[in-house]
């Protein structure tokens, strides 16, 4: 989640009235989702820190067909095999 409420970026003054206090309560909710929707393409970025979305996406990039069986670390491990050797990109 966001590490401050929305709340607390407005003056004291304003912190205090009920309409604002309720309008930002509402707003709050779209914000968390907006702010773990960032967090979780940051975290897929790397295999190491991948959820279920992130590690299917490397699979499916490096074209690696999971097993059913599989556990997350295991996936995980078999995608890190595979950069590992991989084809360079660059040309002698």
């Amino acid at each position: 989640p966001m590490p401050d409420k929305l709340i607390t970026y407005l003056p004291p003054v304003l912190q205090q009235i009920a309409q604002i206090r309720m309008i930002t309560d509402a707003q709050q909710v779209g914000i968390d989702d907006a702010w773990n929707a960032v967090d979780a393409v940051m975290r897929n970025q790397f295999v190491d820190t991948a959820n279920e979305d992130g590690i299917a996406m490397w699979e499916k990039e490096l074209g690696i067909t999971p097993l059913p069986s599989e556990s997350p670390e295991k996936r995980r491990s078999r995608i890190r095999t595979a950069l590992t050797y991989s084809a360079a990109y660059t040309y002698r």
